[in-house]
């Protein structure tokens, strides 16, 4: 084989920290890539006196403002921070160490502590490399090699298993395979080796022994089979670079691939009928504008533009239209009179929108890549409000909050080959709520089958992302990939993986033997099925909400104010001051404590529904929330909050409501490594990050939620923050089958078993000092001690009696610590608990 022809960098002294990486011995072509997202990837700043170094998510030296982040105000510090690149616990850190601290003297000690070793030195006027949080909020990610090579690998497999065992020189070449967001090409790269080597096998097979094979293989298959898009156009110059140096050397062609890979944004554009039409949404096709499309296809693009434009320009759906029919008269008229187009105004997108059949006249046979990753309102924020209304236009159905992922997969659903496949990197939220029901959920509905995921991936760039690996094929494609494989972590699903996938433990090529021992962080199965939610099964119709279970669960209370937050030594003090305040400060309860299980540690100033001349009953308190509430509440962008600056800006009267005349309820944390239940006072209040269940039989309602038969219903339909489990009242409560008896009914037997398992729960949190979080880590692994044996026992006793109450005692769970992810009973138990929802909700 051809040897790659090897990319050299010269980069300037003050690049040292990506220089050191493009230093000799040459680099492959990927090295372009990886150079050009590490540049893309920052911006250069002159310091000033005010420069402070910290490190930011990845482990890079990231500068700030000390002058900037001291005049922010204290509750908007950490979301200040974050903004800069600075993970969730870095930002805390530093913002509770500058708590009252308002001389730069003083915060540059203060965030040297909570910083830890110092990333690098500067001086003011020194020019750095900056972090540019505007790339992360584009959501790109560089993909390395071997995670694109197994991508592409995956979605090859079933097309030329479709092709049979020996398939021609002209059928290889007749398959088409595009990256919808390219970046620099390394998805595209791996296509084309791919692919060639298969060229040049069956050439070798019709006795082709040619000594340039394998770099003709090479130029023939980028040329007729690669094929990508890209709102960047130095990426896309980039990507035709690599592309030309897999088999050429120097300077490409000047117009090398100018058709194959294009500049513009791949979600931005209309297809056939919607060019016909001039509208974005189906409508019949205007006879003048159809007939100009079909004469000229640069015409055909500037009109497709006008649709975008009046789209973008407006702000409302009757705008819009109203636009539109301006425009769609404007043009007419020039036709008719066969002069020039008229011109309007334009917004700025990004990129230019991107009509795909203008652009490809052909459908594609597999696409692949790493869409970005962006939330529906990160989505908004980087590309404003109409972007955001155009996804939800262009596909129906879809959610404003999924994540833009699951727009590229509706994308190139409707740009696939009747037999094609996709192979994306996603989100590992794909597979959870608004992104699931936007994205793969559709596509299952319209014949795509998933073959291959992989599921809870640490991204090798940073532990603090996880991604998943998606596989769909429809078609004759999707009966060549059967059967079909499922790779999740090999410890129990809600601990994280101990180490980084190694590309031989995820080589999306090998297909396992049923016997073969799983890989070290993540272990294969071969499935029946794979659905939606990334689970093995079959697609099931999604549960509906049940009456029974209506006002039970509530959300807490959201303060809209850190200042109404008091310790335990500020809640002394006012006390002392005057004992009449100890009426309106109440225990505070978060999901943190709750994972700490040492009960609320902060208190809360609560003046509850008070009005303001009410509240000045309590001058001490009402002066304090005055000093450190109102000016953040000044700011706030409603106007209820900022004439209510004394009360809770979100107070859950119906939480509160509910809780009178009960001595206790359930509580869990919203996020969590483990799904752990609790039974507290009802005297509490109870903040935003944690769940509260009001019944009159709370310990039996405890039981039935702590079980296994409930956490395995919460991590089907919950979604995630990296591998934590966040749980949902609406996805995982509201819709929950009880046992007959329902949830608001005692049943001794469950109730005994709660009150054992909280008994055993109390002894172990009483030995060796750790928490709830800390217990559950040492009870799912392999240490023995009687009391975690006890209470592994007592959790076996509470799922076995739950499975009693819902008569199914013919089921059997695995002991505990062993997960019950993966086992067949775990499929059979889903399937029983869905069945049961749909009697339930009928």
């Amino acid at each position: 084989m051809a040897n790659e022809s090897p990319v050299r960098s010269d980069l300037s002294p003050g690049t040292a920290e990506i220089a050191a990486r493009t230093h000799s011995p040459p680099l492959p072509v990927e090295a372009l890539g990886e150079v050009y997202a590490a540049l893309a990837g920052r911006r250069i700043v002159r310091l000033d006196v005010g420069a402070f170094p910290l490190r930011d998510l990845y482990g890079r030296t990231i500068w700030i403002s000390l002058p900037e982040l001291l005049a922010a105000p204290h509750a908007s510090r950490a979301h200040h921070l974050r903004g800069l690149g600075l993970s969730r616990e870095a930002a805390r850190r530093c913002v509770s160490g500058l708590a009252g601290v308002d001389d730069q003297t003083l915060a540059r000690k203060v965030l040297a502590r909570a910083r830890g070793d110092p990333p690098a030195t500067g001086r003011p006027g020194d020019l750095v490399f900056q972090p540019s949080p505007d790339r992360r909020r584009a959501g790109a990610h560089y993909t390395p090699r071997y995670l694109a090579d197994t991508v592409v690998c995956a979605a090859l497999r079933p097309l030329l298993a479709a092709l049979g065992p020996a398939p021609t020189a002209d059928q290889l070449l007749r398959v088409k395979v595009c990256d919808p967001a390219m970046g620099c090409g390394a998805f595209l790269l791996a296509v084309a080796r791919r692919l060639a080597l298969h060229l040049v096998a069956a050439w070798e097979r019709a006795g082709d022994l040619s000594p340039d094979r394998h770099r003709r293989a090479r130029r023939l298959v980028v040329e007729r089979c690669v094929f990508g898009v890209d709102a960047d156009p130095f990426a896309v110059a980039l990507a035709r670079r690599s592309l030309w140096l897999l088999f050429g050397t120097g300077d490409p062609p000047a117009g090398f691939l100018l058709k194959n890979l294009r500049h513009g944004d791949a979600l931005l554009g209309l297809d056939l009928a919607g060019l016909r039409a001039f509208h974005w949404r189906p409508a019949p096709a205007q006879p003048a504008i159809a007939a100009a499309i079909a004469r000229d296809p640069e015409l055909a693009v500037r009109l497709g533009d006008l649709v975008v434009g009046a789209f973008l320009s407006q702000r409302t759906d009757r705008d819009r239209e109203r636009e539109r029919r301006r425009r769609l008269l404007a043009v007419e008229a020039a036709l008719a009179r066969g002069s020039d187009l008229p011109a309007f105004p334009a917004p700025a997108p990004l990129a230019p929108p991107l009509h795909w059949p203008l652009a490809f006249s052909h459908p594609f046979d597999a696409f692949v890549g790493n869409p970005p990753f962006l939330g529906g309102s990160q989505i908004s924020g980087a590309f404003g409000d109409p972007y955001l209304a155009w996804l939800l236009a262009l596909h129906p159905g879809a959610h404003g909050n999924a994540d833009l992922c699951a727009h590229f997969l509706r994308r190139v659903d409707g740009l696939l080959a009747a037999s094609g496949t996709i192979g994306f990197i996603a989100t590992n939220t794909i597979g959870q709520g608004d992104t699931r029901t936007t994205g793969l959920q559709p596509l299952l509905a319209r014949g795509h089958v998933l073959y291959d995921v992989t599921r809870d991936l640490p991204w090798p760039e940073a532990a603090v992302v996880t991604v998943a690996v998606v596989h769909l094929a429809r078609g004759p494609a999707a009966a060549a990939a059967a059967p079909y494989l499922l790779r999740e972590p090999a410890q129990n699903l809600s601990q994280k993986p101990s180490n980084l996938i190694d590309p031989l433990d995820l080589d999306l090529s090998h297909r396992p033997a049923a016997d073969e021992p799983p890989a070290s962080t993540h272990r294969v199965r071969l499935v029946a099925g794979l659905t939606s939610h990334l689970h093995a099964g079959s697609e099931r119709p999604d549960p509906r909400p049940l009456a029974a279970n209506r006002r039970i669960a509530f959300a807490g209370s959201k303060v809209y104010g850190q200042g109404f937050l008091l310790t335990a030594a500020e809640r002394a003090e006012l006390l002392a001051r005057d004992p009449r305040n100890g009426a309106r400060i109440f225990p505070y309860l978060g999901g943190d404590d709750i994972a700490h299980a040492g009960g609320p540690r902060r208190f809360v100033i609560n003046f509850g529904a008070c009005s303001l001349a009410e509240a000045e009953a309590w001058p001490d308190l009402l002066a304090l929330v005055r000093e450190r509430v109102k000016p953040e509440r000044d700011r706030n962008p409603r106007e209820v909050r900022r004439r209510h600056w004394w009360r809770f800006g979100e107070p859950a009267p119906g939480l509160y409501a509910a809780l009178r005349g009960l001595d206790r309820c359930v509580v869990n944390s919203q996020v969590g490594k483990h799904l752990v239940f609790d039974l507290v006072a009802t005297d509490y209040v109870y903040s935003h990050t944690t769940y509260v269940y009001a019944s009159p039989a709370p310990l039996s309602l405890f039981a039935v939620l702590q079980s296994r038969v409930h956490e395995l219903w919460a991590r089907h339909l919950a979604s995630s923050m990296k591998t934590d489990l966040r749980y949902s009242i609406s996805d995982c409560f509201n819709n929950f089958p009880f046992p007959a008896a329902g949830p608001r009914v005692d049943s001794p037997a469950l109730a005994a078993s709660a009150a054992r398992l909280l008994a055993a729960r109390a002894a172990a949190l009483a030995g060796p000092a750790r928490s709830l979080t800390a217990l559950y880590n040492a009870l799912l692994g392999p240490r023995r001690e009687s009391l975690l044996d006890d209470l592994r026992a007592a959790h076996d006793l509470l799922d076995r009696a739950v499975l009693d109450a819902y008569a199914w005692s013919d089921l059997r769970l695995p002991a505990w610590p062993r997960p019950l992810a993966g086992e067949p009973v775990a499929a059979e138990l889903f399937d029983r608990l869905l069945a049961a929802n749909a009697i339930a909700a009928q």
